[in-house]
């Protein structure tokens, strides 16, 4: 005994692993009467409070969570746990049919058995019989294993080119483990650094398994190379180990040719529920038929969790009533020619997809990504189910919503939407038009007013796809005139109201898709004109910048000269660069230092004439936002 107080509280984590067998047992060899820790700690401590923790309770005859420690205190099941995002669901795919042995398997076998009779004696063949009549033997066989080996390849390369994610395969015994990975690797040799063997090593192991299995070092080796989601090494095949306690959030799909039940089984699916970005649910694939332990092992649970993991025809329905959504939207538009043999065809056939979207308006716009999202999240989950033609279907709006989004700016595109193969489509389809890299130039991450040349507004103009060219052109003006904001006050907010004053009109459909083009372009040749206006006086971008904050007011012209003016940029310019500190954003001290000395210096040059006063606070904003700007 170590202290009879009622005050104290043991927490027992992962209760359901190690807190059993509280009765003592008889060593029959000894003599000696022998009890587990759980029992001691009672002894120990037998006024205290025990608590345990678990995600998985037992109830079995020898061993129940609620008999060891009472009724549940509180309750947090897989479904509270997908409603607060903590985890994601769990979806089940039954593909025992694709694997199951038809009769001319079955008779190739007794016929392979009948040419053993010959060379070995009657009671080896019945032995080898009885051993293939054992689930083992049935699960292990050549043939099996080559189905499933195939089998598993063409879902997860189908699932990769929806869901880019990490996989598991649960096999029966190790000397399965060792078969699948073998034929896996004999029919996708390319997979070496792919796919690899997580499993204890043995003294009874063959010489060859030996480098496969390796020592305690390679497989903690393994365990880090896994988690990390950039690693080649995808897609892991286990008996036992890392199926609980094993937290890798980017493994999306589980596939398990392993009988498994209760808490064990509970534990394992949950290795696919962590929650990791594009990842909508996790995938139990199930080859072994266990349908019914998964059932049993949800109603050990709270009655909530029934029936939590649902079948993939649950997701097949969601997938078909979005792709009908999607083909309302696109109601009057042929995109038969994208299921064609011509390229060409297939790629003018997005652009022409991606030009009749943009005409919907803003909230049609909104609604067909949402909808064409939700189309995506589900077809990442019932790939499996859905035939070539509607595969091919749901890629076409896929490509529209990607193309929607990259060019009008409208919503997020995942990662796995946007990868390779729809941007090239998209970007080869508006290559057809003769804009070379739409995007490249749309959304360039460092605008250049450069790019608003008269070849390239000629470009333009002559695009076949007119609301694709204003959206990029659009886009293109936006992030010029964040390079004026950076420098500039005044032409930033004149060229701003003026992009407004036409989108505004454009989407209040007073203006056709033609006519918003030439009016962008003439806004976008008004800007390369004011981007190189200083040439002429003698100014830098910076300095152009205070002339245009100096006669913001028209007033401030018709009572100074300009060289005067132009002097005045000059020294403002070298002021803010004498005085620009690297703490001017953090010190209002140095700001106020900044906003006095451009004082003085617009006082020294009488300035602003008595009916401008206004115009120094333009001044002031533009020393402000220069000095924010300028590097030290």
């Amino acid at each position: 005994m170590i202290n009879t107080r009622r005050n104290i509280i043991f927490l027992a984590d992962e209760a359901h692993r190690s807190q059993y067998g509280l009765d003592e047992k008889l060593d029959r060899g000894t003599g000696e009467w022998k009890a587990g820790m759980a029992r001691h700690m009672r002894a120990s401590l037998p006024n205290a409070t025990f608590i345990g923790f678990t995600g998985t309770p037992i109830d079995f005859k020898e061993k129940s969570t609620i008999g060891v420690f009472g009724d549940y205190i509180d309750i947090y099941d897989m479904t509270q746990a997908v409603d607060d995002g903590a985890t994601v669901p769990i979806y089940y795919e039954n593909r025992t049919a694709k694997l199951k042995l038809n009769d001319e398997t079955l008779k190739k076998i007794d016929e392979e058995y009948s040419r053993l009779a010959g060379d070995a004696t009657e009671a080896v063949i019945e032995k080898s019989k009885a051993d293939l009549s054992g689930l083992e033997a049935l699960v292990g066989s050549k043939e099996r294993i080559e189905m499933l080996a195939e089998d598993i390849i063409a879902h997860y390369e189908d699932r990769q080119y929806v869901l880019t994610g990490k996989a598991m395969i649960v096999c029966m015994t190790r000397r399965i483990a060792i078969k699948l990975y073998m034929e896996l690797l004999r029919k996708r040799p390319e997979w070496k650094k792919k796919v690899k063997v997580v499993l204890t090593s043995s003294n009874q192991d063959p010489e060859e398994w030996h480098s496969l299995i390796g020592n305690k070092a390679y497989r903690d080796g393994l365990a880090i190379e896994f988690k990390d989601k950039s690693s080649d090494f995808k897609i892991a095949i286990v008996v036992d180990m890392w199926l609980t306690g094993f937290d890798v959030p980017s493994m999306s799909t589980m596939y398990i040719d392993k009988p498994m039940k209760g808490h064990t089984l509970m534990q394992a699916i949950a290795r696919v529920n962590r929650v990791y970005p594009d990842k909508e649910a996790g995938l139990i694939v199930d080859y072994i038929g266990m349908a019914a332990e998964l059932k049993l092992a949800l109603n050990q649970y709270t009655q909530r969790d029934r029936n939590k993991v649902p079948d993939l025809q649950a997701a097949y329905g969601v997938c078909m009533a979005k792709l009908e959504v999607m083909r309302d939207y696109f109601y009057g538009f042929n995109y038969s020619e994208f299921f064609g043999d011509s390229d060409v065809n297939r790629l003018k056939t997005i652009a022409d997809g991606v030009e009749f979207a943009l005409a919907f308006e803003e909230d049609e716009k909104k609604s067909f990504i949402v909808e064409a999202t939700a189309l995506s999240q589900a077809e990442t989950l019932c790939r499996s189910m859905l035939d070539d033609h509607e595969k091919k279907e749901i890629e076409f709006f896929k490509c529209v919503k990607a193309g929607l989004c990259k060019i009008a700016g409208n919503g997020k595109v995942t990662a796995n939407e946007v990868n390779a193969r729809i941007l090239k489509l998209l970007e080869q389809a508006i290559e057809q038009d003769g804009v070379v890299n739409i995007f490249e130039q749309a959304g360039k991450k460092n605008p250049e007013i450069s790019i608003l040349s008269e070849e390239y507004m000629d470009q333009v103009r002559k695009m076949k796809h007119k609301n694709i060219a204003a959206e990029m052109l659009r886009n293109l003006l936006n992030d010029n005139i964040k390079v004026f904001a950076r420098t500039g006050v005044v032409k930033a907010q004149l060229f701003s109201e003026k992009m407004q004053g036409v989108l505004k009109r454009y989407n209040n459909r007073m203006i056709t898709s033609a006519e918003v083009i030439e009016e962008l372009l003439n806004l976008s040749k008004e800007m390369t004109d004011a981007y190189k206006a200083g040439d002429e006086k003698g100014l830098s971008v910076e300095e152009l910048a205070f002339y245009d904050a100096l006669v913001a007011d028209p007033e401030v012209l018709r009572n100074m000269k300009e060289p005067v003016l132009v002097e005045m940029a000059h020294e403002l310019t070298e002021l803010i660069r004498r005085s620009r500190t690297v703490d001017w954003d953090k010190k209002q001290s140095a700001r106020a230092y900044m906003r006095t000395q451009v004082k003085h210096l617009l006082r020294k040059y009488k300035y602003p004439p008595e009916q401008a006063k206004s115009a120094i606070d333009t001044v002031i904003k533009q020393a402000e936002l220069m000095s924010a700007n300028l590097v030290a």
